[in-house]
């Protein structure tokens, strides 16, 4: 794909529920493989329509489980999305991320399942409900440092790639990869082209990257891959940016944890956790 022919978008739509993946979503890890972000964020896109057409627009849980590398640029996707129950007032919704082949078999590369619930209105709620106490919002997006991803450990595209997707400004810590961080992302390509990135994709798409973002060690030591992604919120995301306030601990047993504490320019708006399998360094690690 030529270098002025590249979508300000994750994905281009090639067809009814079909979608192919730009230079926008190669990962750190390969410039073949995606970042799980941008595909998290499609899968977020399909729960969001369902849940709408439930008339249950409200989708507070998410949980994204990455099953094998997925491929990036021009590689093509679709997303189908089954209801579990449809109940009163919550439904239980399960997606399948699939990358097509010839013929139009689909190989599974995440599957995904969502909670939503219809809207309603409580006036008489306690504001400590509703903002908690105790919950320490980092400095703004307005008084935060612009930052960008390390270049060092970044083997995907250089020009473009999820580094180059989103503008980043540091608000706590001491820098990307460097152990506990805060950091606030704006997302400035859409997740399909011709749309607007919707508040929830914008947020699944920055919270992948929790466990790289707090890695505690340097990236180039071992390999940290997240097999799993899941949000826990406590009201929708408002607005163009989202932070991560993010921690990430490792055990010499393989495995780790990275936790992170999501906010929007308005304040705390819930938790993300990210399981991880630890290996010794590949420049190009490619299996799971």
């Amino acid at each position: 794909m030529a270098a002025s022919a590249v979508p300000r978008a994750y994905f281009v739509p090639r067809g009814e529920n079909v979608f192919a993946a730009t230079p926008f979503t190669v990962g750190p890890w390969s410039g073949k493989l995606q970042h799980a972000g941008p595909p998290s964020a499609l899968v977020a896109r399909a729960f969001e329509q369902k849940a709408r057409e439930l008339g249950h627009p409200l989708v507070p849980r998410l949980s994204m489980f990455i099953l094998k590398p997925i491929p990036a640029i021009d590689a093509l996707f679709a997303v189908d999305v089954s209801i579990i129950r449809k109940g009163a007032a919550v439904s239980h919704l399960e997606a399948s991320l699939k990358l097509l082949k010839k013929g139009g078999q689909g190989d599974e590369v995440i599957r995904a399942h969502a909670v939503c619930y219809r809207e309603s209105t409580i006036d008489d709620l306690p504001r400590l409900a509703v903002q908690r106490a105790g919950i320490a919002c980092p400095p703004s997006p307005e008084a935060s440092a612009p930052v960008s991803f390390p270049t060092g450990w970044w083997n995907g595209a250089s020009e473009h790639g999820y580094n180059k997707s989103m503008t980043l400004k540091i608000a706590g810590g001491d820098g990307i990869s460097n152990g506990p961080c805060a950091i606030w992302s704006r997302v400035e390509v859409a997740v399909v082209e011709g749309e607007v990135a919707t508040p929830l994709q914008r947020l699944i798409a920055f919270a992948d990257s929790g466990n790289g973002v707090s890695a505690c060690v340097p990236p180039a030591t071992v390999n940290f891959m997240n097999c799993d992604v899941t949000l826990h919120l406590n009201r929708m995301p408002r607005g163009d940016w989202m932070c991560l306030d993010a921690r990430t601990d490792m055990s010499t047993q393989g495995f780790g944890l990275a936790t992170t504490r999501l906010f929007d320019a308005e304040g705390f708006i819930g938790t993300s956790n990210q399981s991880l399998f630890v290996s010794p360094f590949a420049k190009s690690p490619t299996k799971l």
